[in-house]
């Protein structure tokens, strides 16, 4: 149960890491955001779904939630706006 726990920690950790290190100013972060989306705006296209944008906003909150939670790795809703989705799973016993 530890094991499974921390690789949730270090998933939801690393998820918001890459959200908050990509910001405006760089060609190279603006390359990483088009990686990131085209493949899933390629499928929504397919199925006539509007194409996601990137939120700045929501990055800096990620990178903002994320050292929040650091320390403790805590599997905690923020009081935030913009919310989070956070999981925690067992697998088979």
């Amino acid at each position: 149960m530890a094991a499974t726990t921390s690789l949730s920690c270090v998933f939801l950790a690393a998820f918001f890491l890459l959200l908050s290190h990509l910001h405006p100013a760089t060609a190279a972060r603006q390359v990483t955001i088009t990686q990131f989306l085209n493949p899933q705006n390629e499928v929504r296209a397919r199925h006539g779904l509007p194409l996601l944008k990137w939120d700045f906003k929501l990055a800096k909150f990620a990178k903002w939630y994320a050292n929040q939670r650091r320390s403790d790795c805590a599997l905690i809703h923020s009081s935030g706006d913009l919310g989070e989705n956070i999981f925690w799973g067992k697998g088979r016993q």
